[in-house]
């Protein structure tokens, strides 16, 4: 998910976007309201703190430039990966030899939350 004040500051710090334009996109981030409305049923308003706006023209462009420094990550855990418009994809490959479960669960899992660790960091 898109945290809006981190993609804030990273539009500001790595893109270089000042004054106007970074506030304007502050103010459209900015007191957004969803509800999900299936048959006759809806649920109440709820604030939307996280993420870009779906169906927009900028959503995918924002979510692009948010995670743009993600693959950087990759080569330092043996990973390969993939960016989308709405996704990130990361492999990170083990020996054929890795069949089973346990042996998958006590050195892979470990491996993903290593990983993951810097990328919380980056987010």
């Amino acid at each position: 998910m898109v945290d809006h004040e981190i993609l804030l500051q990273r539009l500001e710090t790595s893109c270089g976007l000042k004054g106007s334009p970074l506030l304007w996109l502050r103010s459209y981030l900015s007191d957004r309201n969803q509800m999900i409305i299936s048959g006759d049923s809806r649920t109440q308003w709820v604030p939307v703190k996280l993420g870009v706006p779906q169906g927009s023209v900028l959503g995918p462009l924002l979510f692009i430039l948010y995670t743009a420094g993600i693959p950087s990550l990759f080569p330092n855990h043996s990973a390969i990966g993939h960016l989308f418009a709405d996704d990130v994809q990361a492999y990170v490959c083990g020996s054929l030899l890795l069949n089973s479960f346990l042996l998958v669960t006590l050195m892979l899992f470990p491996r993903i939350s290593i990983c993951g660790c810097p990328l919380i960091a980056f987010l």
